[in-house]
């Protein structure tokens, strides 16, 4: 065991209260090495789990989002129905008061604009060529009509002939008499043209008449346009009505409606001097941005519709609302959840694989301490401030990197967005992530888990004094049992045959010439047996690679360094046998034999950063040359040689 270097300065600061800052940095620049490990085991562990939630959210959103682009508007938009409404001003416009509150208190993030569409009752028409019959049992057919008005319908008709119909209403003999416009499809049906004069009526009984006359004859613009739902043909040219008409009168089934639009102040003022008591339908067509659905998380999405409804059917008795966002929404939280499962599992072995990663470093980090936590016991350190000691270099560590795991995990998955994977659907744009809280709280959690690993081990590590530790440096642990009886190996064996079953069947099932069909129980147990195999694998190579990391197997350092250089001969002389280039290959001969020269010299007289050096200056010129030589010389040769003259992992306590 080596002796231990303790000068006056160190004891001094020995007797001193724990824990000196001083000597928590010195243990730190002592340790670098393993405490980089273990600091690069709590981000990744960290950035896996806090990254979960990110991606499944923006997995999430990106699906969101591209169902809302395949969508159609009309599957979109809302349409909110307020049937039965009085036909007073008062009501009508409260009813669009209420209805522009609820937007603006819910759907103002993604809405775009409203139309709003009044129709009135089914009354009985008569027209020039077909007048209403003169009483309930003449043998004479009647046409039906009704009365509407859609906001801003001016603006998206193209007229035939004639214009837009007035506000006027003049007081007839009969009734009030209006104007109206038509579409040119019905007109064409009835026979009508500008100037002619409709008769409405609710009832043959009732004395009273509306009289409307035809001011304008047009076509939708654009029947196919939002404005219309994408068919005009639903108000211009409406099919034929399924009401059945009062008893007693007669009516073509095949006939069509006879659909007049008017004005919003025509309409109410001559239905109320007419007919007052009628009720009306009022419903709104709600327009959404798709670039606002797709801004707003889809939780916060559905919340925004349902609130709208809950909303509106309280301050409209018996409204309902229509939109195909709700759908959109639930079917997608069906796939995603299923989706979701395999990523999580995927998730839970990484996780568990970085903190198994990590316990072996921090078992690593505890034997290289061990003369030094003998030392400070021998010295009347208590357990309770070697607590504080191990503490105060676990925060560090891990409150670094809990606070930056959370934003490289957001930026890697930004980021990934434009991997071919995802540039089809993103576009080449990045992924959509949303900062929230729910990143730095599970990292926070594998923060405190990491912390555990940290402390807990050293602590109980540091139970054992000076004596303990001499007894264990003389007569150090055996191996253990399944490395010792090599039942890894074994093991590895079996996997590989397991695995060449499955890959020579192609499936999970099986079945014989005089049994039916079953599942093969054992190639099921394949993937479980896999990361076993990983795991075994792993706690076997894991400590050699430690160990040359560190510096502490010079052997091994020696055998990889050789090994690097023969391959790296192999190499230059089959590139220089392929491209037939004889002349130039006793440079690189040349230069790959100072290699080995070097290492051996440096490696003699125990000179680690000149070889080092050495070795930086030769891949230099090698990777100038050949690009394939530098790879495997920036591989293997470079980072064999990276250890040579380092301290070996046991760290002694010296405090400046």
């Amino acid at each position: 065991m080596p002796p231990f270097h303790v000068d006056s300065r160190m004891f001094a600061q020995l007797m001193q209260p724990l824990p000196t800052y001083k000597f928590i940095l010195k243990r730190i620049a002592d340790d670098w090495k393993l405490l980089l490990s273990i600091f690069s085991g709590v981000l990744i562990a960290s950035a896996l789990v806090s990254g979960a939630p990110i991606y499944l959210n923006s997995l999430k959103r990106l699906a969101v989002n591209t169902a809302i682009d395949r969508s159609s508007s009309t599957f979109l938009d809302l349409l909110a129905i307020a049937p039965n409404i009085p036909l007073r001003d008062d009501s009508i416009d409260r009813s669009g008061l209420e209805v522009d509150e609820a937007i603006n208190n819910h759907l103002s993030e993604f809405f775009l604009s409203r139309e709003r569409f009044l129709k009135g009752p089914i009354f009985l028409v008569g027209t020039p060529r077909q007048p209403l019959p003169t009483a309930l049992d003449a043998d004479e057919r009647a046409s039906r009509g009704y009365f509407q008005h859609l906001s801003n319908v001016e603006q998206h008709v193209t007229f035939i002939d004639g214009a837009m119909a007035s506000d006027q209403v003049i007081e007839g003999r009969n009734g009030p008499m209006i104007e109206a416009i038509l579409g040119a499809t019905t007109a064409n049906v009835f026979g009508l043209s500008v100037g002619d004069k409709l008769r409405f009526t609710p009832s043959l009984g009732d004395p009273k008449r509306i009289t409307v006359e035809i001011v304008g004859i047009m076509n939708p613009t654009d029947p196919a346009e939002e404005y219309w739902k994408y068919n005009a043909n639903l108000f211009v040219a409406p099919a034929p009505l399924d009401d059945i008409p009062d008893i007693g009168i007669e009516v073509d089934p095949e006939e069509p409606p006879i659909a007049l639009f008017v004005s919003k102040r025509a309409m109410l003022d001559s239905l109320r001097d007419a007919y007052p008591g009628t009720l009306l339908s009022s419903t709104w067509f709600i327009f959404v941005d798709r670039a606002g659905l797709k801004r707003i998380e889809p939780d916060e999405l559905k919340r925004s519709v349902r609130d709208f409804e809950k909303e509106l059917s309280e301050r409209l008795q018996g409204s309902a609302v229509f939109t195909g966002i709700e759908t959109l929404l639930r079917r997608f939280e069906r796939r995603s959840f299923f989706s979701s499962v395999p990523l999580l599992l995927l998730l839970t072995i990484m996780v568990i694989t970085v903190l198994y990663y990590l316990t072996m470093m921090v078992s690593y980090l505890v034997k290289s301490r061990e003369a030094d936590v003998a030392l400070l016991r021998s010295r009347g350190v208590s357990t309770p401030q070697l607590v504080k000691l191990y503490a105060v270099e676990g925060l560090a560590i891990t409150t670094l990197a809990v606070v930056v795991a959370p934003f490289l995990a957001f930026g890697a998955i930004a980021i990934s967005g434009k991997l071919p994977f995802f540039s089809e659907i993103t576009g080449g744009s990045p992924l959509p992530v949303d900062m929230r809280l729910s990143p730095f709280l599970v990292a926070g959690a594998v923060g405190a888990l990491s912390l555990a690993i940290f402390v807990v081990p050293g602590v109980l590590g540091a139970r054992a004094g000076l004596i303990i530790h001499k007894l264990r440096s003389s007569r150090p642990p055996s191996v253990p049992l399944f490395q010792r009886y090599h039942l890894d190996l074994l093991l590895l064996v079996i996997g590989g045959l397991v695995f060449w079953e499955l890959n020579a069947r192609g499936q999970l099932v099986s079945g014989g010439l005089f049994k039916g069909v079953q599942v093969n129980e054992a190639l099921l147990l394949a993937p479980v047996l896999v990361l076993t195999l990983v795991a075994l694998v792993f706690m076997r190579l894991f400590p050699l690679i430690v160990r040359y990391i560190g510096g502490e197997s010079a052997g091994l350092q020696q055998a990889v360094v050789y090994g690097s250089t023969v391959l790296l001969a192999l190499t230059i002389t089959t590139e220089a046998i392929s491209a037939g280039a004889f002349d130039g290959l006793w440079l690189p001969l040349a230069l790959t034999a100072a290699i080995g020269a070097t290492f051996w010299a440096t490696d003699r007289a125990e000179s680690g950063p000149a070889v080092g050096t050495a070795g930086i200056s030769v891949g230099s010129a090698l990777c100038s040359r050949t690009p394939s030589i530098g790879r495997i010389f920036a591989g293997s040769l470079f980072s064999a040689w990276a250890p040579m003259g380092e301290a070996p992992l046991s760290g002694r306590p010296e405090v400046a």
